[in-house]
């Protein structure tokens, strides 16, 4: 008679789970809707500087480093670095292996929310290679950032051994 008992609960307590009304996560909207309109502004909403410095080894490779602080309610994911002065450029950390998806890192990158990383020396961080110096500023690289929404931050870097 037991096990009876087990098979109708187990049985009601299924045909309950499957006619009850769905429940939905809150999707913690902050009542920003510039997700669905498409207005996000990574220029407005992220503050990026940062320093390089040329390797020793090297004159035309340079290692570039960043402080990226989004002070916005949305997160931005970076689809691509370019600049004029840099033909190549991709992620390393010198301090792990060198693999494909550290090269790549920075070409889909979440910078989230509220938060700021920071890509310091020893860590994870950008190489130009191939370096040639801008029109008149040849400390200077102008990095343009992409974004997946659309948006555009562009961002001037000076020579400094020292860092921040």
């Amino acid at each position: 008679m037991r096990t009876w008992s087990h098979i109708i609960v187990s049985t009601l307590l299924y045909v309950f789970l499957m006619i009850s009304t769905p429940c939905y996560a809150d999707n913690m909207d902050d009542g920003n809707d510039n997700a669905a309109s498409g207005n996000l502004n990574a220029a407005r909403d992220l503050n990026i500087r940062g320093w390089m410095r040329l390797s020793r080894q090297n004159p035309e490779v340079i290692n570039i480093y960043l402080e990226i602080t989004n002070e916005g309610k949305d997160a931005f994911l970076i689809t691509g670095i370019r600049s004029t002065s840099c033909p190549s450029i991709y992620g390393v950390n010198f301090d792990q292996d060198d693999t494909e998806q550290a090269a790549e890192m920075f070409t889909h990158f979440t910078i989230p929310r509220k938060m700021t990383l920071v890509f310091p020396r020893g860590g994870y961080h950008f190489i130009c290679r191939g370096f040639r110096p801008e029109n008149g500023a040849p400390r200077q690289v102008t990095l343009d950032f992409s974004f997946l929404t659309g948006g555009k931050k562009h961002v001037v870097l000076n020579m400094n051994d020292k860092g921040f």
